[in-house]
This record gives structure tokens, sequence and C-alpha cells, in this order.
């Protein structure tokens, strides 16, 4: 969930354009029949407030670059910590059988 939490940062805060539309799967399996059930689930943060504090650094659109290229978060996970934002009204997330 860190993933789309950075990703949530880098349009609110910084601006970037990023595709959030693609769904996430998840593999479950069932403990008591021992089959596997497949879930999507699709986030947004539609119903939150991404706020800046004095802690978040200047992302460069050389950073924004990077991150595309090689799509590691190692840089935003250095630059960003839970403390440079604060996350406010996040109300809901649902998640749709498959």
């Amino acid at each position: 969930m860190y993933i789309m939490a950075y990703t949530f940062i880098l349009v609110a805060v910084y601006g970037f354009k990023i595709d959030m539309k693609r769904p996430f799967y998840f593999d479950i399996p069932d403990e008591n029949s021992g089959t596997m059930k497949y879930y999507r689930a699709a986030f947004n943060a539609d119903f939150s407030e991404i706020i800046p504090t004095e802690m978040a650094p200047k992302l460069t659109e050389e950073d924004f670059k990077i991150l595309q290229k090689i799509m590691i978060l190692s840089i935003l996970g250095k630059k960003n910590s839970p403390q440079t934002v604060i996350f406010l009204k996040v109300l809901d997330s649902s998640i749709c059988l498959m």
C-alpha cells in the first residue's frame, strides 16, 4: 500500500502526471477450502487531502524521470517519509471480487 501512497503524493503534492486507473490484483488462499481467491482492488484519493509539511523535499523533473525509468521507489523513499506529509479525510477503499 505504500506504493499507492507514494503515487498519491507524487500526483497531489508534486503535480506529476501518473495513470492511476490500473487496478491491483491480489491472490489470497482460502484456508477453509484450500482454493485460491482472486481479488481486484482499485484505489483513489478522491476523498483524501495530502498536505506537505515543511520537511517535504523538493522533487525535480529529473527525480521523476529516474523513478519512471527504473521503476524503483527507493529514491522516493529516501526523499519522503511518513513525517513529510499528512493524509486527511481517508474515508473508504473498496475491494471488488472477481
